[in-house]
């Protein structure tokens, strides 16, 4: 095969490439802008639940199980191990998402504990490979965006084995979304819940049932809450980096693909001047 012909494939190869990932990015994009709005969406409802849980029963939480503040001694509690719920994609192609990630998360790891893995995605089983890390559960990377009931059921998992000393303490770590082109890895103590100290509790309010059973209530929602805002963050995150990774790929693809054009229109016309070289040279001869 002449080079000319060599080239003319690569441009060809080139050119498919570029079409497949303008595609990718087009459609991540759209996915990214779909999730933003659930992810902004979750945040605000976030933040204000647990405002108003934790308003109408601060005092009723500092006697209950789940919070830091429960006050029953557990001299075990040190020998349990953690538990590590962590959030990455099941595919690749999104840049250095995962990568980021798992350096998080192998930092946080301390080799004197051991730890419990919920993997959710492909590439969070990763971290199993510490040898102080075991894998109990594994989900895939869209778990619970059709059925919230996937999230229920993980949320009861971890409060029943959190309660039943399996382990002493429960963290997410996720990718949190900041905007279209920044994200940041986060890592946040989900149990024991962590009250703030200074709060406001309606104590003149009268309230049916109870505040503690109105807290009890609301703690295990806002514990499946939690995982649900750290699930949309990883999400939208992935989104946005497979789309900026898709962006650098097409503008990569588009570079090569004008070298090797004009690499090729110096050989065509190389050879164009050297066939007309040849046929002057016969007609003088002739």
């Amino acid at each position: 095969m002449s080079q000319q012909k060599q080239i003319k494939s690569r441009i060809k190869n080139v050119k498919s490439t570029k079409k497949v990932t303008k595609s990718m990015r087009l459609i991540s994009g759209v996915k990214m802008q779909r999730s933003v709005k659930k992810t902004t969406h979750s945040k605000l409802f976030a933040s204000e639940y647990e405002q108003l849980i934790l308003r109408f029963g601060f005092k009723s939480a500092q006697a209950h199980p789940l919070t830091a503040n429960y006050s029953e001694e557990k001299s075990d509690a040190t020998d349990l191990p953690e538990t590590i719920v962590l959030f990455a994609s099941d595919r690749g192609l999104c840049g250095n998402y995962n990568s980021q990630l798992l350096k998080h998360a192998f930092t946080y790891i301390d080799k004197n504990k051991k730890y419990r893995l919920i993997a959710v995605g492909n590439h969070a089983t990763k971290i199993a490979r510490n040898e102080n890390v075991t894998l109990v559960q594994a989900y895939p990377s869209d778990m619970g965006t059709q059925d919230f009931d996937e999230i229920a059921s993980l949320a009861n998992e971890l409060v029943k084995s959190f309660l039943g000393k399996e382990t002493n303490k429960v963290t997410l770590i996720y990718t949190s979304f900041i905007n279209s082109y920044q994200s940041e890895v986060n890592i946040r103590q989900l149990l024991p819940i962590v009250l703030e100290t200074k709060t406001v509790e309606y104590e003149d309010v009268l309230v049916e049932p109870s505040y503690s059973e109105i807290l009890d209530y609301g703690l295990h929602k806002s514990i499946q809450v939690s995982i649900y805002n750290a699930l949309l963050n990883a999400q939208t995150s992935e989104h946005s980096n497979r789309m900026i990774a898709m962006q650098n790929a097409t503008d990569a693809a588009t570079e090569i693909s004008d070298k090797l054009t004009l690499e090729y229109n110096k050989l065509r016309q190389g050879s164009i001047t050297q066939e007309v070289a040849e046929i002057l040279n016969g007609t003088l001869n002739s």
